[in-house]
């Protein structure tokens, strides 16, 4: 049982009891969701199987069909994939017809494929916002004949980039370094890596170093990667398909490179191995970032992973997704509500961060709130300052998003104001602070450390 509070000042808590899970359905799509954005209004698109790309301005309580410009309305033809810049322009693939791109936030759409040898073959894009105000776009198209190719003005022309050469059955993703102009692309089956540093004249493996040896070590020449992302810091996330010849992880698994592709490191912490005959073409099919260092990885045959420290660690997030946990896709928008699409005709699914889940009215709490000491092992004490006087709510829940104390509102007078709380009966890990009054919510995030 949650503790109640016994001081007018002081939250005391208790032992997290409420059995809230991770993940809710929302209200749609309804018809399979394979690919998920998030733009910089917090705004989620969601492509499906066969009825176009779908956009919720209001973290999935109501979603809106948006196919005005694809053909045919954008029904029957799944959304392969969707890439947003930093400047809110979308594109997509929408199989069989090409790349699509979006300017007013999904409304109407525009054929981009001018100047594109096979457009129907185009099953990857990744847009990249560029310092002149132009947006660079590299796609790819699959199979034996696989071709890639790029563009400098927002798909207006393109240029031809030479593939490796090697054999190729599929080209899972092409990808822009955020960190330069080196491209990236992902050739399977069981071809590995490449990055090129002048559009596509010479190509490096970088998933093996320059003898053929895999990373860390062993021969790993018959990786498949389908996943491929950067954060916020400029690492680049690759997602390795499960691969019963490895000497360092048989399952899916996440590797890291904190150096633009130069190396990278296995990140198998807390990754489970699983038998043999669940691995099996087990793929990580999604990478997000959340706020801070926290990353999520969705996999096809056992769900969606979560590290709060870059991809050091790792566990399980599966609590509330249908069946067992596979996933297509995942998505996290700047104020850290995160997507997930789970296999199969369901809707999506999300978890609210519960730090960010009150819409922002006028500003009453002042934006400088502080909790200190941070880590903390007794007391930490939350300085606000009100513009004006009210009944403060704090509330304090753990990264799950469950409760871990009784609700604490006080009346307070306008000016610097505090509030103490002992984390003396927590375990430790990360906890989630929200101060709430009159619309206005600050919040932030303290470790517990003994």
């Amino acid at each position: 049982m949650r503790q109640a509070l016994y001081l007018v000042v002081f939250l005391v808590f208790s032992t997290i009891t409420l059995n809230a899970q991770f993940w809710n359905a929302t209200d749609g799509p309804t018809l399979g969701t394979i690919s998920l954005e998030t733009n910089s209004k917090n705004h989620v698109f969601a492509g499906t199987d066969a009825s176009s790309i779908h956009r919720s301005v209001d973290w999935g309580r109501t979603w809106t069909r948006l196919g005005t410009g694809l053909p045919n309305d954008g029904f029957d033809r799944p959304i392969r994939d969707i890439s947003i810049t930093a400047t809110d322009e979308i594109y997509l693939i929408h199989q069989g017809n090409g790349i699509f791109k979006s300017v007013d936030n999904g409304d109407t759409w525009q054929s981009v494929n001018t100047g594109l040898s096979n457009p129907s073959g185009i099953v990857t894009v990744h847009a990249k916002a560029m310092p002149n105000g132009q947006t660079q776009v590299f796609i790819g198209s699959d199979g034996t004949a696989a071709k890639s190719f790029i563009s400098d003005n927002s798909g207006a022309t393109w240029t031809e980039v030479p593939l490796p050469s090697v054999q190729k059955t599929a080209l899972y993703e092409t990808f822009i370094s955020p960190n330069s102009d080196k491209l990236i692309v992902s050739i399977g089956y069981n071809k590995g890596i490449f990055r090129s540093k002048n559009r596509g004249v010479t190509w490096r493996r970088i998933d093996s170093d320059s003898n053929g040896q895999g990373i860390p070590g062993g021969s790993e020449s018959d990786d498949n990667y389908k996943s491929i992302r950067a954060n916020k810091l400029g690492h680049i996330f690759v997602g390795r398909n499960a691969l019963e010849a490895s000497t360092v992880a048989k399952n899916a698994v996440i590797m890291r490179s904190t150096n633009d592709g130069e190396t990278y490191e296995y990140l198998t912490n807390g990754w489970e191995e699983l038998t043999p005959e669940i691995r099996t073409n087990n793929k990580v099919n999604g990478i997000a970032f959340g706020l801070g260092s926290d990353v999520y990885a969705t996999t096809q045959k056992e769900g969606t992973y979560f590290s709060s420290n870059n991809g050091d660690n790792w566990s399980r997030l599966t609590d509330g997704l249908p069946d067992n946990g596979a996933t297509a896709a995942i998505a996290a928008t700047p104020n850290n509500h995160i997507f997930s699409a789970p296999l199969g005709f369901y809707n999506v699914f999300v978890h609210l961060d519960p730090a960010n889940s009150v819409d922002n009215l006028p500003e009453i709490i002042k934006p400088t709130v502080t909790a200190s000491p941070n880590p903390a092992s007794d007391v930490v004490t939350i300085a606000f300052d009100l513009q004006q006087g009210g009944a403060v709510r704090a509330e304090v829940f753990s990264m799950q998003g469950n409760s871990v104390v009784e609700d604490f509102v006080r009346e307070f007078v306008a000016g610097p104001q505090v509030i103490n709380f002992t984390t003396s009966a927590l375990p430790p890990g990360v906890y989630v602070w929200r101060l709430t009054t009159g619309g206005t919510v600050r919040s932030g995030r303290v470790i517990v450390a003994r």
